[in-house]
């Protein structure tokens, strides 16, 4: 009934904005890195990477890495 409110202690989202981690994994992406090389980086998990790659290139609106240089988030 009505509109549920968001989760109290949930973090607000950044909507098509680019989180903290995802600008470090676009900036890590923009050169040609690949995932697992970008994983070590600020290690985290190459699945971990490879879902906030996907986030990044979605929000940013290309397909490939090598379009970020320069990018905006």
């Amino acid at each position: 009934m009505g509109r549920e409110r968001p989760h109290p202690h949930a973090r607000a989202g950044y909507g098509d904005r680019l989180s903290p981690r995802e600008q470090q994994v676009r900036d890590l992406l923009a050169p040609g890195a690949r995932n697992k090389n970008i994983a070590a980086a600020p290690f985290l998990s190459p699945r971990t990477v490879e879902n906030h790659a996907a986030r990044v290139l979605a929000k940013l609106h290309t397909t490939r890495g090598g379009d970020l240089a320069g990018g905006s988030g």
